[in-house]
């Protein structure tokens, strides 16, 4: 379409291939800047098979599932595998047992 609106400017006895070639390059240029300032998107779901993993981060991908499952647990269940998992918990009846952080003992306290 545009090579029929632009057909003055073609000179006659030249090459009208390359004068065709260079009209669908300047398209194509004016493409790539148009669609650069306004940005592209592409949805994660159709590139997500060919993006490289590499070995060491499928156990943060398993790490960052782990956690997002957890956090759909209702509260109380998360509390309570925190406590489990604290050792401040052994059995649903019973309260929970405060945890004391072990306490570095300085030199001097112990005669060195």
């Amino acid at each position: 379409m545009r090579a029929v609106t632009k057909q003055h400017l073609w000179q006659p006895g030249t090459d009208l291939r390359a004068w065709l070639f260079t009209i669908l390059h300047n398209q194509h240029i004016n493409y790539v800047r148009r669609s650069s300032k306004e940005g592209v998107s592409i949805r994660v779901e159709e590139v997500a098979p060919f993006l490289p993993i590499e070995p060491n981060a499928v156990p943060s991908l398993e790490l960052r599932d782990l956690r997002s499952a957890l956090a759909k647990l209702p509260i109380e269940q998360r509390d309570e595998r925190r406590k489990r998992r604290l050792g401040c918990a052994s059995s649903p009846n019973e309260p929970p047992r405060r945890v004391k952080a072990n306490r570095r003992i300085s030199g001097k306290s112990q005669g060195l």
